[in-house]
């Protein structure tokens, strides 16, 4: 009997150490089961968007053409065309090198991986203005690369390195200029007067004693300058010539009363003025006084009448010959070609000019506006100081871009005292190209 009872306690024993045993082991899930939890990861949003495109060099370059826009210094922009392989592949970098005579552009692409596209060939274009100021004149080549290459050239005839225009002449000190001209009044055949022409107190027609830039300007005549007022007659500082223009100038004068006087009896001066009277300065006697401000600039101009105030020829002498406006373009000081500006933009447009004629250009020059868009600028602007023959001047003009988005271009011509116009290398006007854009 007590056998039998150990038997039975070894049997129930050996079934509660089975039933413990087999509960301390976990249940196996499915596979499916495993791979449906959530992920473990508390990586941020930056992160995840990171993992969802991917860079790389997927464009396809199909054609490089260079632009070299009409400016100085030379602008050339590189306009690059090709294809993308799908809507999800956009353009992420587009980086140049230049490496002496040549210029290395990388297209790099970004393709989002997080989206579904259609496989279809996405068309672009791309414009790259390349950085080619201060490059010497050569031939340059421009690579292009991204899932290939395409190569192109371009040429520069000059250096291009920005003008540096030569220093203008410094007038040191005070300026005085003026002109001698031939002061002119004809009667006509009734005795009716012509131009130019007023009524003395006896009721006779002499000149008017103003300049009409119509009227002949006198080559050769000597000019005497003094210290003081001419009532004072001060010491003698020196003589100037009028040129072809008949234009005189003196410079590097101190602030202070100073006297012009022309000698009618002066030899140099007998070979043109014959048998006739000075109209301008009114006093007869050929004699101005004027007061000149520091660093200041004055004219004063001489007026004279040949006998009976009719133009008479002078004996075994020619007229002297009128002088000839030329102008030519130097350089676009400011605003070059294709500026752009903001709707509405106030801006000053610069230009260097030479004189390369043989009159003397001085403050009844003017540049006048001649065609395009006027752009708000005054119809007329002097210029700003005497320009001799082969000098240098630089002339600005006031805009205002328009409110309209678009290309727009002013046409500028200058103009001599008796009303011809003249441009660049003839009758091609200074101009200056914007694009207004918002």
């Amino acid at each position: 009997m007590a056998k039998k009872i150990i038997i039975l306690m070894a049997l129930v024993f050996g079934v509660l150490l089975a039933a413990c045993s087999g509960s301390s082991e976990p249940d196996q899930l499915p596979p499916d089961a495993q791979t449906a939890l959530p992920p473990l990861s508390n990586a941020p949003d930056a992160a995840l968007q990171a993992q969802a495109v991917q860079p790389g060099r997927e464009a396809q370059i199909e054609s490089v053409e260079v632009v070299i826009l009409e400016s100085f210094p030379v602008q050339v922009q590189v306009l690059i065309r090709g294809s993308l392989p799908n809507a999800c592949t956009l353009l992420d970098q587009v980086n140049q090198a230049n490496n002496g005579t040549s210029f290395d552009i990388a297209v790099s692409t970004v393709r989002q991986t997080d989206v579904m596209c259609a496989e279809q060939r996405q068309p672009f274009d791309h414009t790259v203005a390349l950085d080619v100021v201060g490059l010497p004149a050569g031939t340059y080549t421009v690579n292009v690369s991204s899932a290939n290459t395409v190569s192109s050239t371009f040429a520069l005839a000059l250096d291009n390195k920005p003008v540096q225009p030569p220093p203008s002449p410094e007038l040191v000190g005070g300026t005085i200029s003026g002109v001698v001209w031939q002061d002119d009044c004809v009667t006509q055949a009734d005795g009716a007067p012509g131009p130019g022409c007023v009524a003395d107190a006896g009721g006779a027609y002499q000149p008017d004693g103003a300049f009409d830039a119509t009227e002949q300007r006198l080559a050769g005549i000597e000019v005497q300058l003094n210290s003081g007022e001419c009532a004072a007659g001060g010491p003698g500082i020196g003589s100037a010539v009028t040129d072809a223009s008949g234009t005189f100038l003196f410079t590097g004068l101190q602030a202070g009363s100073y006297c012009l006087s022309i000698n009618p009896a002066l030899m140099q001066n007998s070979a043109v003025l014959q048998a006739g009277a000075f109209t301008y300065p009114d006093d007869g006697q050929g004699r101005a006084s004027v007061t000149l401000p520091e660093n200041g600039y004055q004219t004063a101009d001489f007026g004279w009448s040949f006998e009976s105030g009719r133009p008479q020829p002078l004996p075994n002498s020619a007229p002297a010959a009128a002088c000839e406006n030329a102008a030519e373009f130097v350089a676009d000081v400011t605003i070059p070609d294709n500026t752009a500006v903001t709707p509405g933009e106030a801006f000053v447009k610069t230009w260097r000019v030479q004189n390369s004629g043989n009159c003397t250009w001085g403050p009844e020059y003017r540049l006048i506006f001649s065609g395009g868009e006027q752009m708000g600028a005054a119809a007329n602007v002097p210029l700003p100081q005497l320009v001799e023959p082969g000098g240098e001047v630089e002339v600005s003009v006031n805009f205002t871009a328009p409110q309209e988005s678009g290309s727009y271009q002013s046409d500028w011509l200058l103009q001599s005292p008796d009303g011809v116009t003249f441009g660049s290398r003839g009758d091609y006007p200074l101009y200056v190209l914007i694009v207004v854009s918002n």
